[in-house]
């Protein structure tokens, strides 16, 4: 029994010498092993297995240039590239861009400005930027820009940017506000004066222009305040005896506010008159109103026939006048705000000239009026046009200057107009200019 057990024991023991002496053949033919680590091997126990020390492996030779190349992309300049549209989606030419780089509240950091130019094809480009979250925004003149864009990495696709008209936003459009004071010639605050807002521009004369857009009137110290929508205005001011503040150009954007505006009003303009009594002998009292034709102007004065007299005007365009005296029609015309001083007379004669009829051919417009267009020519009334059988006829008191404004309203700001000068003859044709063909194919007739 004590046989049996021992002999596996032995069996065991013969076993791991075999073994160990394996090992150490191998251990000994592996030079490549040595000769790389040689103090890998702990020769202090033969028994035992051996212990590795661990080397750091070398990263592969590509992923050290990723790695360059990721630090070379963060501290390169950044370049945004993009193309403005209009309605249509085609390329809008004219326009600025504003690029901001924000911080990590939203801050502004920096922001750049491509200012109002034309650009071809509606192409824009940004830089040498600073990496970091950068917003573009294009703008124009009453546009507004559907979607800005944000980037927080640099992108080489050219994107899209939709500048539509303000039409498109009436409903959600935040009004400009404008703020200022009015005052008078001598510098005094101009109480009640009346502020106006127009659209278009106007000219020095105010003979052709619409009327405004948005009024309010001026408080006791001479200060107002306006809302108005965005784009390009035109702000001026009125009061009665006092001739209109020059006008005042603003480009407004969404929700700005221009404080301290300035509205100067100039000393009144003065027109003369001087109409013929019938009777010489016996001059009658006469009643003269005048009404300014794109404006709110307006008074009337007492005078009598054969005596000059004169009447303060607050506005610089057309007006509208008419003369009541008794047993008489009512005569009505238009004249202009004298330009000059002092300003030449307007003069009614009595006497009867010779009345001119003048014949547009059919088609050359539906309706219109003529007016006298040559002061020399005195307050002549206003002409209206009447239907002939083959024609469109004004009958006119004389001959001489006369403008003809064609459309459906006086002096409609859309209104052509032609001048012609109208020999004193009982009957005369005036051909339909070729200009005005196309501008009448334009509006429908």
């Amino acid at each position: 029994m004590a046989r049996s057990k021992s002999l596996p024991a032995a069996l065991v023991l013969t076993v791991l010498v075999v073994l160990l002496a394996l090992w150490r053949l191998r251990d000994g033919s592996s030079a490549p092993f040595n000769a790389a680590a040689p103090e890998s091997v702990s020769a202090s126990s033969p028994s035992t297995a051996p212990t590795f020390t661990a080397t750091a492996e070398p990263m592969p030779s590509e992923t050290s240039e990723a790695s360059t190349e990721r630090h070379s992309a963060d501290t390169l300049d950044w370049t945004f590239q993009g193309v403005v549209l209009d309605e249509s989606r085609r390329p809008l030419e004219r326009f600025g861009v504003r690029a901001t780089r924000l911080g990590t509240l939203s801050e502004v950091l920096e922001q750049l400005e491509l200012p109002l130019a034309d650009h071809e094809e509606g192409v824009f480009e940004f830089s040498n930027l600073t990496p970091g979250h950068w917003r573009i925004a294009p703008f124009a003149p009453e546009r507004r820009l559907v979607l800005e864009r944000n980037f927080w990495e640099q992108e080489t696709k050219r994107h899209d940017y939709l500048l539509l008209p303000l039409s498109y936003f009436k409903d959600d459009l935040k009004p400009a506000r404008l703020q200022g004071v009015v005052l008078l010639p001598s510098g005094r605050p101009a109480r009640a004066a009346r502020v106006a807002v127009y659209t278009s521009a106007i000219d020095p004369d105010r003979s052709l222009v619409s009327p405004p857009a948005w009024t309010t009137n001026a408080n006791a110290e001479g200060r107002f305040l306006l809302a108005v929508a965005p784009g390009q205005r035109w702000l001026t001011a009125s009061l009665p005896e006092f001739d209109d503040a020059y006008p005042v150009a603003l480009e407004l954007t969404e929700g700005e506010s221009r404080d301290e505006i300035r509205l100067q009003l100039t000393v009144a303009r003065r027109a003369r008159f001087w109409f013929a009594a019938a009777d010489p002998a016996r001059p009658r009292p006469l009643a003269l109103k005048w009404f300014e034709i794109h404006g709110d102007h307006e008074g009337s004065v007492a005078a009598e026939e054969g005596v000059e007299f004169e009447i303060p005007l607050a506005g610089t365009g057309a007006y509208r006048w008419e003369l009541v005296c008794e047993n008489d029609p009512l005569h009505s015309g238009l004249f202009e705000s004298p330009r000059s001083e002092p300003a030449p007379t307007l003069r009614l004669e009595r006497r009867a000239p010779t009345p001119v009829v003048v014949h547009y051919p059919t088609g050359c417009f539906e309706e219109g009026v003529a007016i006298a267009a040559d002061r020399s020519m005195g307050a002549l009334p206003l002409v209206r046009s009447r239907k002939g059988r083959d024609s469109t006829e004004f009958e006119l008191p004389c001959g001489g200057r006369w403008t003809f404004a064609f459309g459906t309203s006086v002096l409609h700001q859309t209104a052509f107009t032609a001048t012609h000068d109208i020999p004193a003859v009982a009957r005369f044709e005036v051909p339909c200019p070729n200009a005005l063909r196309d501008w009448l194919q334009v509006q429908g007739y």
